[in-house]
């Protein structure tokens, strides 16, 4: 068995959670990794009371994905993947071999949103080393396998909001739209989970993933993401972006929050 522990819990949705899994597990040795687990699943507001043990003891594996592996297919629905540490993509590649990335698979997401979820749709790859946490949900209580599928569903609208306004993006920003709006998405989203620091997060995207998300050629990625960084809107450095100009760069994106 694998046992997860946390670091401090955080503000937000769920913070009952983080702090009964913290004074549970904090005294087991595991692995630090995939201590993202309880994070993750609090940040789903679902309403329900579960115990956080319960969660913790239906981990049956914890996977490491190399960058620009895939991830691992699963093995029945019954099973729930989350990413516990890392980033990934959803692709589908076309006849003629280019990418498009459909959308980003975060710290804390559930790798299928469906049990009904075709793998055959799409692939699953990762930007990075990353750490995918499998959940048998038959080993789960009634009341925290309906809060895990009810999550599951939660992050299903998120994924579908997100599709739209890429089909936005893609149909109507200029490149450099496209660039702020995909950076302030993902700056609140980071900042959703705590995983923001001062205005800087991990950034592990390569020139290729950012031109296989906004439908431009890496070329034309690099100028525009240098447009930005000497307008003083973002810096890039270490594999890290800080947000120098928040208010800005969401107006050129016109990322509006949601």
């Amino acid at each position: 068995m694998t046992y997860l522990h946390t670091e401090a819990p955080h503000n937000g949705a769920f913070d009952r959670l983080s702090r009964q899994a913290y004074r549970i597990v904090r005294t087991r040795r595991g692995d630090a990794a995939t201590s993202s687990l309880v994070r993750a699943l609090s940040r789903y507001n679902t309403g329900d009371q579960y115990d956080a043990f319960d969660v913790i003891e239906a981990v049956t594996h914890v996977h490491e994905v190399e960058s620009r592996h895939h991830f691992p297919t699963r093995s029945s629905a019954k099973t729930a993947h989350i990413l516990v540490a890392g980033w990934g993509f959803r692709s589908q590649i076309l006849w003629d071999g280019t990418r498009q990335i459909g959308d980003l698979l975060a710290p804390g997401d559930f790798c299928h949103t469906s049990s009904r979820e075709r793998e055959s749709w799409f692939s699953m790859e990762a930007c990075g080393p990353a750490r995918i946490a499998v959940l048998d949900l038959d080993l789960l209580p009634e009341r925290a396998r309906a809060a895990v599928e009810l999550g599951q569903q939660i992050q299903q609208d998120d994924v579908i909001r997100r599709l739209r306004a890429r089909l936005v993006s893609l149909g109507r920003r200029d490149a450099r739209g496209r660039l702020a709006y995909l950076i302030a998405e993902i700056h609140a989203r980071l900042a959703g989970l705590g995983l923001t620091k001062d205005s800087a997060f991990d950034w592990p995207f390569t020139q290729e993933h950012l031109a296989d998300i906004l439908g431009l050629t890496p070329v034309h990625t690099n100028r525009v993401l240098g447009r930005l960084r000497g307008e003083g809107l973002l810096a890039v450095r270490n594999r890290e972006v800080t947000i120098l100009d928040l208010v800005g760069l969401r107006h050129v994106g016109a990322f509006d929050g949601g």
